[in-house]
């Protein structure tokens, strides 16, 4: 079985991207509405979920329908 090169890295890009990108909103928010939020495993899986939320929507109404 042969893995390419490009494929790994790209998975291991997500995988890092999956789960910095959380973290980095939280502390965005915190900086320009200084709300304070804590860096809590339920505050990243909420952060994970509006990604998730907003990117299959953004997919629902971007792509074309014929």
């Amino acid at each position: 079985m042969e893995i390419k090169v490009d494929n790994l890295v790209t998975f291991l890009f997500a995988i890092v991207g999956v789960c910095i990108f959380p973290l980095g909103m939280i502390w965005a928010i915190n900086s320009l509405f200084l709300l304070q939020i804590q860096y809590t495993i339920s505050n990243w899986f909420a952060i994970v979920f509006i990604q998730i939320y907003f990117q299959v929507i953004l997919k629902a109404s971007l792509t074309n329908k014929k």
